[in-house]
């Protein structure tokens, strides 16, 4: 494995382990004010917003790899 590929790994495995704790924890916490239902639902949508900001923020998109010859000299 190379060390870009591991570290894209190791990014999104920490964001998604803290957003499972989020999802589990949110819903616990937030029964003591309000009904179970919008607990969860509250804590959907915060996961979402988390996991949509994490990949906003902390994007994880694969770099363009060069070409190991001159790409301009291929026909189309």
């Amino acid at each position: 494995m190379k060390e870009d590929t591991f570290h894209t790994v190791l990014q999104n495995t920490v964001f998604g382990a803290v957003g499972m704790l989020l999802f589990t924890a949110l819903p616990f916490l937030l029964t003591s004010w309000f009904k179970p239902a919008i607990s969860v639902m509250s804590a959907l949508a915060i996961y979402a917003l988390f996991m949509l900001s994490a990949n906003i923020f902390y994007p994880c998109w694969p770099k363009e790899k060069e070409l190991p010859f001159d790409s301009s000299s291929m026909i189309a």
